[in-house]
């Protein structure tokens, strides 16, 4: 009879959220955390894991997160569902028509997927930020060569290629929230993907779904992955490396603060007054160029030289004023499409602007 009950608040709450939400949230607050517990504690000896219940009750909260949300860890919810699924592309049939009925366990997997799914569409700042989160738990705690047996074991390890299957999904279908947290994914993106396959193949091949934003770059010379942030900031991705560099901009060398990431490292400068709509490394891999809208600047850098560290640093070597007219308030409103950077040679970079416009920049 409890099962029940909790399913069928929890189908009230996911279909019809205004008749759940009373005044003193009582009952909203009571099913979140049935449908948590069902999810993430051990059920009955006498139960199987993969009982009805529990799958209605992953289906429910995928179905109803933005109600549930305020009362429940997002970050449990969301490591809870990816501990059932992170091993989908093995268990659920290629094709949706064949291998039916499905085993319980193969069910159980597809109801996470499908619901982390929706969790991440209903809500994208929260799963993003919450896997990011967790990779910055996560390369903390390896730092201890005592825990790394048991980190080996985690599920933001086991479940990597599930993580980037839910940010392709993101990028196809809200590519604009994404480019809003385009730090935050990447950051998420160099934990699951597989560094040897980048450093080899290009991040074009090991993930080409990131590529679709101007604002990504990866230079197969230096092996470093440029994003441009909508804070003005550049960050970059060392893959070959397993520690971390961030350098405020007007600071200097030895003001440098060192810390550890795995499996790349990053260095993060303040680049632009606004959002950075593209970035492009030159073919040799020597320079970079950056463009914002919102400043209407188009910086060249060197990012070549090597510090006493044994990192590279960036360091701005020209600025250009774009003469675009386009009104303010249109450009910035989607900052996907406000320009592209491509390189005429390795000493100049040309900028394509969405009226079809292109300026050419010299070093």
């Amino acid at each position: 009879m409890e099962g029940t009950s909790i399913v069928m608040f929890g189908v009230i709450g996911a279909e019809f959220s205004s008749d759940i939400e009373f005044d003193d949230v009582t009952l909203a607050w009571h099913t979140s955390k049935a449908l948590s517990h069902l999810l993430l504690n051990q059920l009955d000896g006498s139960l199987s894991a993969n009982v009805p219940l529990r799958r209605a009750a992953i289906d429910l909260l995928g179905r109803g997160f933005s109600v549930w949300q305020p009362y429940v860890d997002a970050s449990a919810i969301l490591l809870g569902l990816l501990e059932i699924s992170y091993d989908a592309d093995r268990i659920l049939p290629s094709d949706n028509s064949s291998s039916l009925p499905l085993s319980a366990t193969a069910d159980a997997c597809r109801s996470a997927r499908r619901a982390l799914s929706l969790i991440a569409t209903a809500q994208p700042a929260t799963f993003l930020t919450c896997m990011a989160k967790e990779v910055t738990r996560y390369n903390a705690a390896a730092q201890s060569a005592q825990s790394s047996n048991q980190l080996h074991n985690s599920v933001i390890v086991r479940a990597k290629s599930e993580i980037l299957h839910v940010i392709e999904n993101l990028i196809d279908k809200m590519p604009n929230s994404v480019a809003d947290l385009l730090l935050e994914t990447m950051d998420v993106a160099v934990h699951c993907l597989d560094a040897s396959v980048v450093k080899s193949q290009g991040l074009h091949v090991a993930f080409p779904a990131l590529c679709k934003f101007p604002m990504v770059s990866y230079c197969t010379h230096s092996r470093r992955i440029c994003v441009g942030s909508k804070n003005g900031n550049l960050a970059f991705y060392e893959i070959k490396q397993s520690k971390a560099q961030t350098i405020p901009f007007q600071a200097s060398p030895t003001a440098a603060m060192i810390f550890y990431l795995k499996p790349s490292s990053k260095e993060l400068i303040q680049a632009h007054h606004g959002a950075v709509a593209a970035v492009a490394f030159s073919d040799d891999g020597k320079y970079l160029a950056s463009f914002s809208p919102n400043d209407l600047k188009v910086n060249l850098w060197h990012t070549s030289a090597s510090s006493i560290f044994g990192s590279q640093h960036t360091k701005c070597i020209k600025t250009y004023t774009v003469p675009w007219k386009s009104p303010g308030s249109e450009k910035i409103n989607n900052v996907t499409k406000a320009g592209r950077i491509t390189w005429f040679d390795n000493r100049t970079a040309a900028l394509l602007l969405p009226d079809g416009t292109e300026s050419r920049y010299k070093l």
